[in-house]
């Protein structure tokens, strides 16, 4: 089932559909696919007058669980991109909260401006992706089936980068420094690290879509992610320690190509 991926929080509500025609489950260097159709749902479920607010527990900044996989594992993309639906639609936002849900408007939008990923309204769709505001900023990595929790907190996460992040995490891609080859150009002082949170630097084997590893893109943690005292660095660049990372306000043009790579390739 993959991962899930989250920020701190530091606020429902209305419905999206991201559908896949057949049933193609990515995660970035995998594909599982089957004969069927998948339905992502997106978006804040609008109650009559006020947020409806969930409790999720305390969710520490972008880390990630492991969930299990079982499905039949095809390791080249054209599984993804050669069944992939490209038709998407977009909804009509509630009037509540039109600030923040214009924002989401934005961020769903700003995918087919600049990819083949489309979104629709859910009808009586199966799978999903159920945006809520609950207390974090987090997603699964890759389709989980069914109301597939994305947790947009309505005080600390309506940014364009941040609902782009979560998106990205539910259409299959991990963290940029979990990429396969982060070494060659990321430094993980572990030393500096929450111990219990360790897990969030592991490294992932990637295919990264051909594309170079991206200090700018929007899947970038920042320096300070995880510190022990909030003022120690977990990571530095490499080979050059000055280079700056983890301040993407939006998607890179990295973090688009690997998109069109994955998901819009013929």
């Amino acid at each position: 089932m993959g991962h899930i991926s989250c920020r701190p929080t530091a606020a429902g509500n209305h419905l999206f559909v991201l559908c896949f025609k057949p049933l193609i489950i990515c995660i970035e260097h995998q594909c599982f696919c089957r004969h069927c159709t998948l339905s992502f749902l997106t978006g804040f479920v609008v109650t009559a007058i006020s947020f409806s607010l969930l409790s999720a527990g305390t969710m520490f900044p972008m880390s990630s669980l492991t969930t299990t996989v079982s499905p039949t594992l095809h390791s080249h993309v054209d599984c993804c991109s050669l069944h992939l639906s490209k038709v998407w639609f977009t909804s009509v936002f509630s009037p509540l909260a039109v600030k923040q849900l214009s924002v989401i408007t934005s961020a769903l939008n700003s995918f087919s401006v600049s990819t083949c990923i489309r979104f629709i309204p859910r009808v009586n769709h199966v799978d999903y992706i159920y945006i809520q505001s609950l207390s974090g900023c987090y997603s699964y990595v890759g389709r989980q089936g069914k109301a597939q929790t994305l947790s947009l907190n309505s005080r600390s996460c309506i940014r364009i980068g941040i609902v782009q992040h979560e998106l990205l995490h539910a259409l299959g891609f991990h963290h940029e420094q979990s990429r396969s080859d982060r070494d060659d150009h990321i430094q993980i002082l572990k030393g500096n690290i929450l111990t219990s949170l360790l897990y969030n630097f592991k490294k992932v084997s990637t295919l990264n879509q051909g594309t170079p590893y991206d200090y700018d893109s929007v899947m970038h943690y920042g320096r300070l992610a995880f510190s022990k005292d909030n003022v120690s660095p977990t990571m530095e660049a490499y080979p050059d320690a000055n280079v700056t990372f983890g301040l993407a306000k939006e998607m890179s043009q990295n973090d688009i190509q690997r998109v069109n790579r994955l998901y819009c390739l013929k």
